[in-house]
């Protein structure tokens, strides 16, 4: 398929229909003409075209944040989900991410994998991880990917440092080198691994974690060093990244607050996992999501809206609906 005939196909879209693979590119990687080496700009994850025709459902997005943010929403009553087990009691509302829709839907193979409402498990695709426009982060030649959060399953960085050929740098400070994932992702020299964590620990207190026990892991939180993101990028001679991932059992809400609603780092990409009041306390810290409520969530992507960021995958967490993966990308 030609490059001409690639672009006419996109441009004679109509702005209902989602992007299919059919109607974008051919996806082998081998094809001279893959969507990443035909479309992919320094600027965005996919062509202005596209998010020019879900503007109505951009907009649409903005006005529903900004109604549900207020004091007086009051969001549908949807059940609970009760994720107790014999590790302790977790109960939250279903309707805790109601007001937040995708506003950009894509397709393979401008995303790794439809959204699913439940999730994908993370031994599938990209780590169960939805990324836009991998192929394309492949075909600029020098992505840079920074995850936050590794534990005992690399199979997202490993990917992203192999199959898409990006400098991967991965932190989390309740692990070491020792843990046997980590021990195998670092003989690929695109992937580095770097023993601190992203945020400040100061008020929260990690001991009931899960993620501090176990061999190859850090036992004491006072083990455990923490930085924030800008410095990281500082000390690994950064100024820019393609794509963050982070699923950090809630420390998240700093990194958005202190960092990312700042504008200090502006990623292309964010894959990430938001924990709210009610998540498992035996996996998330209880002082990390203390009144991260609705509205709270309903806010924080409003302000992300504002910074120019477009959901384009939401997954509930299959086990936990205090939780759930997103994807957002600055169009």
């Amino acid at each position: 398929m030609s490059r001409f005939a690639l672009l006419l196909t996109l441009l004679q879209l109509s702005s209902g229909l989602r992007i299919s693979a059919i109607q974008v590119a051919r996806t082998d990687e081998s094809s001279e003409y893959s969507y990443g080496a035909t479309f992919m700009n320094p600027y965005s994850s996919i062509p202005q075209e596209i998010t020019d025709k879900y503007e109505n459902a951009i907009q649409e997005q903005r006005a529903r944040l900004e109604l549900a943010s207020g004091p007086d929403y009051e969001p549908p009553d949807m059940g609970f989900y009760d994720a107790s087990s014999k590790k302790g009691h977790a109960k939250a509302p279903n309707n805790r991410f109601e007001a937040v829709h995708v506003e950009i839907p894509l397709e393979p193979p401008l995303i790794d994998h439809t959204p699913v409402e439940l999730g994908q498990s993370e031994k599938s695709g990209i780590g169960g991880k939805n990324i836009v426009n991998a192929n394309g982060l492949k075909s600029k030649g020098d992505c840079v990917v920074y995850s936050l959060g590794v534990a005992g399953n690399s199979r997202f960085e490993d990917i992203m440092a192999s199959k898409y050929d990006c400098e991967v740098h991965a932190f989390d400070c309740t692990v070491n080198a020792n843990l046997k994932n980590i021990k195998a992702s670092m003989k690929n020299p695109k992937f580095n691994f770097h023993e601190w964590c992203i945020g400040d620990d100061s008020k929260v207190n990690m001991e009931a974690s899960g993620y501090t026990k176990g061999g190859g892991r850090n036992h004491e939180q006072s083990q455990m060093v923490f930085k924030s993101l800008a410095t990281s990028m500082k000390e690994l001679g950064h100024t820019s990244m393609d794509l963050l991932k982070f699923d950090i059992e809630g420390f998240e809400w700093q990194l958005f607050e202190r960092e990312l609603l700042k504008g200090i780092v502006k990623p292309q990409q964010i894959s990430f996992e938001l924990h709210t009041e009610g998540a498992k306390p035996w996996a998330v810290p209880e002082g990390n999501t203390k009144g991260r409520t609705n509205n709270q969530v309903n806010n924080l992507f409003l302000q992300m809206h504002k910074h120019g960021y477009r959901v384009a995958s939401k997954e509930l967490n299959r086990h936990d609906h205090a939780c759930a993966e997103f994807v957002m990308i600055l169009a």
